[in-house]
């Protein structure tokens, strides 16, 4: 089940449990809380526990934390859980009762409309009113049994339910902005990731073919496949490729089209860096120069010296 994106907070449980830390130790306290609810502990490295609190934690503030976790905050996400779960619970049921409801409706509204005009055709078929013009061998028009018309649900039947979907979708993007990649990953790599954070969630508010939805399924599967693209070529070249994305306005970074590079020069197809073409005056071409056809630039003219043996 997916968790909330905020937990409760009791202030008589925070006073009590924090009277004897110091306001350092406090503000390291409720930073470890909030990195044990998105992640589910507290870092195991020293150098990214420094970096989540802000300073070195104490040791009064690391025994709150037995097994790198913090058993009350434990509690508070399982009574979360099972009131969501109580929630959503009770709400299936309601929308299966009134589904329920709209069904017998809609039959008994049929039921209805079938037998008043089967009834208007005898009545005007068997006795046609006097000083009609019309003809009486002809039935009058039934009823209308349109079921646009007779199955029409009252303005607002449908509003709790585009609520709640506004609503989980507000939570959902609010979970992927709150994705982040390993404390440990390089600070480079991980300001492109903040970057490529701000332009995924400018897509998502976007409008018309410019938007693209950002949930948090796709923010935890961007950062997995940061983070193993980073181990594969390196910080310097995902970094490269996520500014080349956001600046290409693409939908993903297809980290699967990088040609790595080996130390021999050669690509992963095995060929060879292309070296600068060398005239036999052993002037090169500059690199951009299609052909010695290009009027930009011209060789030395080769002079034929009978007398040198090379000639």
């Amino acid at each position: 089940m997916k968790d909330a994106p905020a937990f409760d907070f009791y202030p008589e449980r925070w006073l009590a449990g924090t009277m004897h830390l110091s306001p350092s130790d406090r503000g390291a306290y409720v930073n470890l809380l909030a990195h044990q609810w998105l992640h589910g502990a507290i870092p195991s490295d020293p150098a990214a526990l420094i970096r989540v609190c802000g300073c070195k934690p104490s040791v009064l503030v690391l025994d709150k934390f037995p097994f790198g976790m913090n058993p009350m905050l434990e509690k508070v996400r399982s009574e979360q859980r099972a009131r969501i779960a109580k929630s959503r619970e009770k709400i299936e049921k309601m929308n299966a009762a009134r589904a329920s409801c709209r069904a017998s409706t809609r039959a008994s509204t049929r039921a209805s409309t079938r037998a008043s005009t089967r009834a208007s055709t005898r009545a005007s078929t068997s006795s046609p009113q006097e000083g009609s013009c019309r003809d009486s061998t002809r039935p009058s028009s039934p009823l209308t049994t349109h079921p646009v018309l007779l199955e029409k649900e009252p303005k607002g039947a449908h509003a709790p339910e585009r609520k709640r979907k506004r609503l989980e979708g507000e939570a959902d993007f609010a979970a992927a902005k709150a994705v982040m990649l390993d404390l440990t990953a390089d600070k480079q790599l991980q300001t492109a990731w903040h970057e490529w954070q701000a332009y995924r969630q400018r897509r998502h508010s976007a409008t018309g073919s410019e938007r693209l939805p950002w949930t948090a399924q796709a923010a935890r599967m961007s950062a997995t496949q940061v983070q193993a693209a980073a181990e594969r070529h390196g910080a310097q070249i995902v970094t490269d490729r996520i500014a080349s994305a956001i600046a290409g306005n693409w939908k993903g970074l297809n980290f699967d089209k990088i040609q790595p590079t080996h130390a021999n020069g050669n690509n992963h197809h095995g060929a060879a860096r292309q070296a600068p073409y060398v005239t036999r005056n052993a002037h090169p071409i500059p690199q951009g120069l299609g052909s010695l056809n290009d009027t930009d630039w011209r060789p030395d003219p080769i002079v034929f010296d009978p007398e040198r043996p090379d000639a």
